[in-house]
């Protein structure tokens, strides 16, 4: 979002004719849904395990990759006939997989034990066999780690569904009233919490990082943009210009912190220009790595070599690559319109970005070295795109011409879209992650 502010009278300068693109596929051919039933024993603890089973075949189906039924039985299979019996209750459904979900007591009161034994309902064969000991409020993270297993047994990649989206929740949008807080919500939609809030501008850009069980994000509320640090384990918020004296007379934004939680990048506003930074936590030394114009949105390559940001040096803001050093900076983006926000899949292959073109907003993906520019979506307003853990999967904030509040909104790398979050208030500055 600080974006807007500091292109703004770019775009304005700038305008360009508007150019369509819709979403490409970027697969060689489509893929088969893999199909799987989640059942589930009716018991006297029925209600608990029906709704981990229904939790999974949601989570399941909510991206394209499976295609899941949810199905009671009134008793477990009895031996190994019994099981080719119930698994070939499944064939006239063309059903390939069948995950059979049990409940039992667990080592202490109001604790249960669930069971997971997912089958090739061909062969009978079993491919995963697990236990899990929650409690009787956990159903859905254990039914987000057990959908994970299974996409990971059937698929060859861990999913998404226990995770999380960090991002800013703005209440009295536009407004000089704005109050902007950082929260926190699960992939689902469920569990939004807050975790720092105050007036005026406050929070903007968090980054999570996994190494230092910290967010790091711009606060802009005393009105000197400065960059806070939320240690999520204590809660506690501490400004990182008082751990290192040397930045705090500087104007500091758009944070960008690498995968080992080492080097921090950031942007430092000085008159007309906004020059990158990186801050190496184990020296406490800082060095500037951009020269002249507006340089913000640092995003760490996954192996930390590497930095993609936006810059106007060229005469509009454009996708860069550089060195994590600061060498040899050059440009990636040459096609019509504004690039901005840029954000590093985690497995390296993919840098996704946000390009306006007058009215038309859109997320995109490119390769590091400039490759395979693709739109996935096109709209009236959307921007900030972040990947998944898996890397695939973007979340970005989108609004339309009828709804003005922004909503998170998530596709697939075909441009499909997956599910649409409505957070309390209006989003912005998304970073998806998993803790």
């Amino acid at each position: 979002m600080i974006l807007r502010f500091i292109f703004f009278f770019i775009i304005i300068n700038n305008a360009v004719a508007v150019q369509t693109m819709s979403a490409i596929n970027i697969y060689s051919k489509e893929e088969v849904p893999v199909s799987v039933a989640i059942v589930n024993k009716l018991s006297d603890n029925s209600s608990l395990l029906e709704s981990i089973a229904k939790i999974i075949n949601e989570d399941l189906n909510s991206i394209a990759r499976f295609k899941a039924v949810h199905r009671n039985i009134d008793n477990l299979p009895n031996g190994q006939e019994d099981l080719h019996l119930m698994l070939n209750n499944f064939t006239s459904e063309k059903i390939d997989n069948v995950v059979l979900l049990s409940i039992a007591t667990g080592s202490k009161p109001n604790f249960y034990v669930i069971k997971i034994s997912l089958y090739d309902i061909f062969s009978a064969g079993t491919i995963l066999e697990k236990k899990y000991e929650i409690s009787s409020t956990g159903d859905r993270k254990v039914a987000h780690i057990i959908a994970d297993a299974i996409m990971l047994s059937l698929i060859g990649y861990e999913g998404d569904f226990n995770t999380k989206l960090v991002y800013i929740d703005e209440f009295n949008y536009g407004q000089k009233n704005a109050i902007k807080k950082l929260a926190v919500v699960d992939r689902d939609g469920y569990n939004q919490k807050d975790l720092a809030s105050s007036s005026g501008l406050a929070a903007i850009n968090p980054v999570y990082s996994s190494a230092k069980k910290s967010i790091f994000y711009s606060d802009m509320t005393n009105g000197t943009p400065r960059i806070n640090m939320l240690d999520i384990v204590s809660g506690e918020i501490s400004d990182l210009s008082k751990t290192y004296p040397s930045l705090v007379s500087y104007k500091l934004i758009s944070p960008g912190i690498s995968a080992d939680g080492n080097n921090l990048a950031f942007t430092i506003l000085q008159g007309n220009n906004a020059n990158i930074y990186n801050l190496d936590f184990t020296t406490g030394q800082f060095v500037k790595l951009t020269a002249g114009g507006l340089n913000v949105s640092s995003s760490f390559s996954p192996d930390g070599t590497h930095i993609a940001y936006t810059s106007n040096v060229g005469g509009k803001p454009a996708i860069y690559v550089m060195s994590s050093n600061g060498w040899n900076p050059h440009r990636i983006t040459f096609e019509l319109g504004h690039y901005m926000e840029p954000s590093w899949s985690p497995d390296g292959q993919w840098i996704a970005f946000t390009r306006i073109l007058k009215n038309v907003f859109s997320i995109g993906i490119i390769r590091p070295d400039g490759r395979d520019e693709r739109i996935l979506y096109s709209g009236y307003d959307a921007e900030g795109p972040s990947w998944s853990p898996s890397s695939t999967q973007i979340a970005f904030s989108f609004r339309t011409k009828t709804i003005k509040k922004f909503k998170i909104k998530i596709i697939d790398l075909k441009g499909r879209e997956l599910r649409i979050l409505d957070t309390s208030g209006s989003v912005s500055d998304i970073n998806w992650i998993k803790i």
